[in-house]
């Protein structure tokens, strides 16, 4: 078992360790990684193969610069495709009538929504 020395973290493989602690150091002690395109840096450079497929024009030309391949998931009804499998099976609800889903509904102001995320946003006043 490896354990962290800052923390309480443990894990039985050394390289999910050795990535854990870059959570304890400064952005200046680690080399980080930079998109392009936007303001978006980290410490790890898969998080930064993900990050860039939000500027999707962009994403391909990117990533093979930064070499290897990024897991993607696919919608099977159109060319949606993204690297959250989280982000696909929200995405799966517009392919679906509101009678299929259950609904989400304000208490407020009645409005009806698939996603609840969506709810939240309307409750808060954003």
């Amino acid at each position: 078992m490896y354990e962290c020395a800052t923390c309480n973290f443990r894990q039985n493989i050394k390289r999910t360790l050795i990535r854990h602690l870059l959570v304890h150091k400064g952005n200046f002690e680690v080399k980080m990684y930079e998109c392009e395109t936007c303001h978006f840096k980290t410490k790890l450079k898969g998080s930064l193969k993900k990050h860039l497929l939000v500027h999707e024009e962009n994403s391909k030309v990117e990533i093979e610069n930064i070499g290897s391949e990024v897991e993607m998931f696919e919608c099977a009804r159109c060319q949606y495709k993204t690297v959250h499998k989280g982000y696909l099976k929200k995405h799966l609800l517009v392919h679906k009538e509101n009678y299929e889903v259950d609904m989400y509904t304000c208490e407020t102001c009645n409005y009806k929504t698939k996603l609840k995320c969506n709810l939240k946003k309307t409750s808060s006043g954003s």
